[in-house]
């Protein structure tokens, strides 16, 4: 930005919690990042199993039982 310099951040006031609070809150952040990694990790394994699944029933290799609706 054209206006924004040195002089005009050095005047802006910033709050931070506590130390102890900062602390505190990152062994929960880090545990909710472990979560979505390990859940990311199993959607791609997923995805993968589909692409699988999708091409056995296009290719023929694997048909779909009688009485199974396909829908959608």
């Amino acid at each position: 930005m054209v206006n924004l310099n040195t002089t005009l951040l050095a005047q802006l006031v910033l709050a931070f919690p506590p130390k102890e609070e900062q602390e505190n809150v990152v062994p929960q952040i880090d545990e909710v990042d472990a979560t979505i990694q390990k859940e990311l990790a199993n959607l791609s394994k997923l995805g993968i199993l589909k692409f699988g699944l999708i091409n056995h029933l296009l290719t023929g290799r694997v048909r779909v039982p009688k009485g199974i609706a396909v829908t959608g």
